[in-house]
């Protein structure tokens, strides 16, 4: 298979998935890129965070960011695992690949990093 349609089974197979299992969250494919906007609350008890995830592909890895509510960090500290631009940093290279749904990897590291967040 050609790696152009490569991309775009991948990128349609990832939608559908997200739509199926977040009906309630936002899941398009534009210009090549996935994105998916949702709610995630780690546990019952913590706060309900609103996240967007955007993978155009082909790159390496899922870029995941909170959109709200914004994550506070206490003076003097930093925010850990992150990258630049409070990107999270969920896993180790080479951990994920384009093959493996966001559903079942990406958004199951995002809600567990929330959590030890909120710890």
């Amino acid at each position: 298979m050609a790696p152009r349609a490569d991309e775009n089974r991948r990128c349609y197979r990832q939608v559908a998935d997200l739509r199926t299992k977040y009906p309630r969250s936002r899941a398009t494919w534009k210009q090549g890129t996935v994105t998916w906007t949702g709610m995630l609350q780690p546990n019952p008890l913590c706060d309900i965070y609103t996240v967007k995830i955007s993978w155009d592909g082909h790159r390496r890895r899922p870029v995941v960011h909170v959109l709200h509510p914004l994550l506070t960090i206490p003076k003097g500290k930093s925010l850990p695992h992150v990258f630049p631009g409070d990107e999270l940093c969920l896993h180790f290279p080479g951990e994920w690949s384009p093959d493996m749904l966001i559903t079942d990897s990406i958004i199951p590291w995002t809600s567990e990093w929330l959590y030890f967040y909120e710890l």
